[in-house]
């Protein structure tokens, strides 16, 4: 329920929520306390409540305990996901271009080791973050290459609703690179997928 609220705008709902699942979850089941407290971060971005998701994404990690990466892969999956898709746009929205780059350098090897398409989209998505921090919104040609890659694996393992945000995503890059009828077709396509959705 938190996150269909979460997708729909209702907000303040959607942390009501997670805050009482939250509180429902015994001590004896880690991992579903540390999901909740990443959606909880991911609610608390939506609202640029920034510090309140910094500690929710710490909590989660926390509670995944050390080296979840030599876990089960729900818990790889996880951890992915609560270092690239909640630490690292906690960096970005800090305009903190070293911590970005230091949670994508932790990632990768991971990633490279044990992560699917959504959490390679989350990777892509972050590093384009990352570039687009970096260049002060300066698109090049590796941007774009990074956004279209991005693209791909949302096509590949996300939601309608996260391959419309990366089509959305790619269309800015795209109009900040100076390809204008690139970019409204790119604008076109994500609000197609946008009003299938509702």
């Amino acid at each position: 329920l938190g996150e269909v609220l979460w997708l729909i705008g209702r907000h303040r709902e959607a942390r009501e929520v997670f805050d009482e699942a939250i509180g429902r979850v015994g001590p004896d089941d880690p991992f579903r306390a540390a999901y909740l407290h990443y959606r909880l971060g991911r609610v608390e971005l939506t609202e640029r409540q920034i510090e309140s998701a910094h500690a929710a994404f710490d909590t989660a990690a926390n509670l995944l305990g050390d080296h979840p990466e030599a876990q089960d892969d729900a818990t790889v999956k996880l951890w992915l996901d609560i270092e690239l898709a909640g630490r690292a746009q906690v960096h970005y929205w800090r305009d903190e271009t070293d911590g970005m780059a230091a949670v994508l350098n932790k990632a990768r090897p991971v990633l490279e080791a044990q992560g699917g398409p959504a959490q390679r989209h989350s990777f892509l998505t972050a590093l384009g973050w990352q570039q687009l921090t970096e260049s002060c919104h300066f698109v090049d040609e590796d941007i774009l290459a990074n956004a279209r890659a991005a693209l791909k694996a949302a096509e590949e393992g996300c939601t309608d609703f996260e391959v419309g945000w990366t089509l959305f995503n790619l269309g800015f890059d795209l109009l900040f690179h100076g390809d204008l009828l690139l970019a409204a077709s790119q604008r076109d396509h994500a609000g197609g997928i946008a009003i299938e959705d509702i």
